[in-house]
C-alpha cells in the first residue's frame, strides 16, 4: 500500500511524500518553474531534502525536473553537494523528467554516471519500490 502526502512550499516547489507499506518513505520535489540561473530553487530543494531526511527518516528522494527548462553550473554544484550530503545520511537520490537540454548537459559533464535518471516519476518510484522488496 502507498499513501501520498502533498503540499506546496512557498508556492515554488510541489512536495510529495510517499509512504510505502514497509514504512520506507520517498520524497518527490518538483519545482513549479525553473529557468537557467534560478539558484534559489536549488537551494530550497537542498534545504527541504536535508530537513526531511533528518526529521522524517526519508530514504529516497526524487528530484522531478519536468517543469525545468535548463540548469546552471551553480545549480549543478548544489545538486552535487546535495548528493554528497544525502549519501552520508544513507539516502538515495535520483533525477526524473529532465528536459532534453538538461539530459545533454548531464551526459556531457558525466552526471549521467553519478545519478540514475528516469523519464518519469513513476519509473523512479518503481525502482525504489523494487529496492525495498529485497
Amino acid at each position: 500500500m502507498v499513501s501520498i502526502v502533498k503540499y506546496f512550499y512557498q508556492e515554488k516547489i510541489e512536495t510529495r511524500e510517499i509512504h510505502f507499506s514497509d514504512d520506507s518513505k520517498c520524497l518527490i520535489l518538483s519545482p513549479l518553474s525553473m529557468k537557467y540561473g534560478d539558484i534559489q530553487l536549488m537551494k530550497i530543494m537542498w534545504d527541504l531534502s536535508i530537513n526531511y531526511v533528518n526529521k522524517f527518516e526519508i530514504k529516497y528522494i526524487i528530484l522531478d525536473f519536468s517543469r525545468a527548462e535548463d540548469i546552471s553550473s551553480t545549480s549543478i554544484g548544489l545538486l552535487l553537494k546535495l548528493a554528497n550530503d544525502l549519501q552520508e545520511k544513507q539516502c538515495d537520490i535520483v533525477l526524473a523528467n529532465p528536459s532534453k537540454t538538461m539530459h545533454t548537459i548531464f551526459k556531457n559533464i558525466g552526471l549521467d554516471k553519478m545519478f540514475r535518471t528516469y523519464p518519469n516519476n513513476y519509473q523512479a518510484l518503481l525502482a525504489f519500490r523494487s529496492a525495498t522488496l529485497f
